[in-house]
C-alpha cells in the first residue's frame, strides 16, 4: 500500500469571498495570497491545492516504479 499527501498552509476567513470552486473555497486563503481559492484563477488554484500535491507525489512515485 503506498499513500500520498499534500498540504496547502493558508488562512480561513468569516465572509465567502468569490464565485469559483467549490466547499470551503471561499473561506480559504493560501499563504502569501489575499485572494481565496474562490477568487483565483482555476490554473493557480490547482497548482497550490492539497489534491495537486498529492498527485504529483502520485505521478513521481508511478513514474519510478515504470523504470
Amino acid at each position: 500500500l503506498q499513500t500520498f499527501e499534500g498540504t496547502c498552509e493558508g488562512r480561513i476567513i468569516t465572509t465567502e469571498r468569490g464565485g469559483g470552486g467549490f466547499g470551503y473555497d471561499p473561506l480559504f486563503i493560501p499563504k502569501s495570497f489575499d485572494e481565496t481559492f474562490a477568487e483565483l484563477p482555476a490554473e493557480t488554484k490547482n497548482r497550490l491545492s492539497h489534491r495537486s500535491i498529492a498527485l504529483a507525489g502520485f505521478q513521481t512515485w508511478l513514474g519510478e516504479e515504470s523504470q
